[in-house]
């Protein structure tokens, strides 16, 4: 599975990638946008890296809207996130409610799930929102631990929120991160932005 850097070259027709160095000078607080990955057309199933990502913050917002290429469900999938290129001894606990009042709760021994994505053959438009939160990314010497928080419509009668709190066994600085699809597509309109919070 081919793996991105946070350059351009290299990348598909339609795949519009921007640092935010680029173009501006980046304020001394707040949060900021470390780099984002839009895509304008239908991309590969080729996994998101961010690399070299910046020690210089408390914890890393990451912003996503996913839609994959699966047409032949309309229900919800996860994406796969990778911590400095590892998820071994990673587990996922994840809270689900749906439109019809059922809340279901998960945990997934040896996983490391990320956002949640629409598959395909859901309602036109429809797209997995969600935000992920990176706590104490810099500090070595720790196992790290993030959270996600999604909404979603999954097809007309079906409602999505989701909550998961995830565990990965590194402890080492994060400096990269990489988001895996699977089998499926991006769909066009798909994006991630990653921020650093001062």
């Amino acid at each position: 599975m081919g793996i991105r850097s946070l350059t351009r070259a290299g990348f598909a027709s339609g795949v519009k990638r921007s640092n935010a160095w680029d173009a501006y000078t980046v304020p001394n607080n707040g949060i900021e946008l470390i780099a984002q990955q839009i895509y304008t057309s239908n991309g590969g199933a080729s996994a998101i890296v961010f690399s070299n990502i910046p020690q210089t913050y408390s914890h890393l917002y990451i912003l996503s809207k996913f839609r994959d290429l699966d047409s032949s469900n309309t229900d919800i999938s996860f994406t796969t996130i990778t911590l400095n290129g590892a998820s071994a001894n990673s587990e996922t606990n994840a809270t689900f409610g749906i439109g019809t009042g059922t809340i279901s709760t998960n945990k997934y021994q040896n996983s490391c799930y990320g956002t949640p994505i629409q598959r395909g053959n859901g309602p036109s438009g429809a797209y997995a929102v969600t935000l992920t939160d990176i706590p104490f990314y810099t500090v070595a010497g720790r196992e790290k631990h993030f959270t996600w928080h999604c909404g979603v419509t999954g097809t007309a009668s079906y409602g999505f929120m989701g909550n998961a709190v995830v565990y990965n066994g590194t402890t080492n600085a994060i400096t990269s991160i990489q988001i895996d699809p699977g089998n499926n597509g991006w769909a066009a309109g798909s994006m991630i932005q990653l921020y650093g919070v001062k």
